[in-house]
């Protein structure tokens, strides 16, 4: 009985289902339908990989498709199923709990609704490194060793991207120590993901000592590398780009909109991006081959230049998140 719950544990959820549940039940229902590979390969998204030369690239491509358009119907389900049983969801043990639940006073999972500074040059860095790849060539008539020396591989770009990843874990084991509870245990996860992300940067250490590749990862890495990202096609480059966008931008335009997702993502203890850098985040996204090439035509390496200013955005998110720390810590 709703009643019966105690001030704290009162729903969180409203008494009545949104029609925008069946909505939304709808678009992934028509996007599961919707997007086959041959779509994908007439719009942009995953063509190099769906028509590439390579059968393992392509089979797991295609992989791809298939196991998103199954998510897609999963999620349709969900939507579907929750509006009969909204009454039961919303006062169900969780919700109690999500409701009971009083936000940390470090506010790591409260998006500031200002643009700040890191927000600024997270965009300005991206605008001025697509900018200059293009004018490369046709302004600056840099020689393709020079281009090559700093937008390739690696270049000086991609050999920035791990020094980024690594001051990302650093900053995150910093704050770690700082706080505790839920915090500690989010930013240590976050942090050693970012120390993977430093290690298969330099495909754990191949980049530095120069080792040979042997084994399963000769046979099975599509670019003859010692990492998992490019094992068995670019899955893991997929799913990492995906979930850069849901964590980026769809964590916080949740939270903005909501206490609900703010009180849910601070019981994970989860850093959460400003509303400027969400929409930073929400750009670098699509920086893609598909995209990009559409306005400067091809010649431009966006994939590199995309993973320098995803590990820059999460730099800034880290800043953001040691500055909540540090005034929490002043006023507590």
């Amino acid at each position: 009985m709703i009643m019966s719950t105690s001030q704290h544990e009162r729903p969180v959820l409203s008494e009545s289902p949104s029609p925008r549940l069946i909505g939304l039940g709808v678009f992934f229902l028509v996007a599961a339908i919707a997007l086959t590979p041959q779509l994908l390969i007439r719009l942009g998204p995953m063509r190099q990989s769906l028509t590439s030369q390579q059968p393992l690239v392509r089979q797991m491509a295609h992989l791809e498709v298939s196991a998103g358009r199954g998510l897609f119907v999963l999620a349709s389900i969900v939507f579907f199923g929750l509006f009969p049983l909204w009454k039961k969801v919303r006062v169900s043990r969780p919700m109690r709990a999500i409701g009971a639940h009083r936000i940390s006073p470090v506010l790591l999972s409260v998006p500031d609704r200002q643009i700040h500074f890191s927000s600024y040059l997270v965009l300005a860095v991206a605008a001025l490194t697509v900018a200059f790849d293009y004018s490369a060539k046709s302004l600056f008539r840099f020689g393709p060793e020079t281009i090559k020396l700093i937008f390739f591989e690696d270049g000086l770009i991609e050999n920035a991207t791990p020094i980024l990843f690594a001051l990302n874990a650093l900053l995150a084991g910093l704050m770690s120590w700082r706080i505790g509870g839920r915090h500690r245990t989010t930013l240590i996860l976050l942090g050693t993901f970012f120390f993977l992300c430093l290690m298969e940067e330099i495909s754990w250490g191949q980049r530095v000592f120069g080792f040979k590749t042997t084994g399963i990862m000769a046979g099975l890495n599509v670019q003859n590398e010692v990492n998992l990202h490019n094992f068995g096609g670019y899955l893991a480059d997929h799913i990492f780009m995906v979930l850069v966008f849901l964590y980026g931008f769809v964590v916080p335009l949740l939270c903005l909109r909501s206490v609900f997702w703010q009180r849910l993502f601070d019981m994970l203890g989860l850093p959460v991006a400003s509303r400027g850098l969400a929409i930073a985040m929400l750009v670098i996204s699509f920086l893609q081959p598909w995209t990009v090439y559409r306005i400067f035509g091809q010649g431009i390496n966006v994939q590199e230049e995309r993973e320098f200013l995803t590990a820059m955005a999460f730099l800034a998110l880290m800043g953001e998140s040691w500055i909540k720390v540090q005034r929490s810590r002043q006023l507590s």
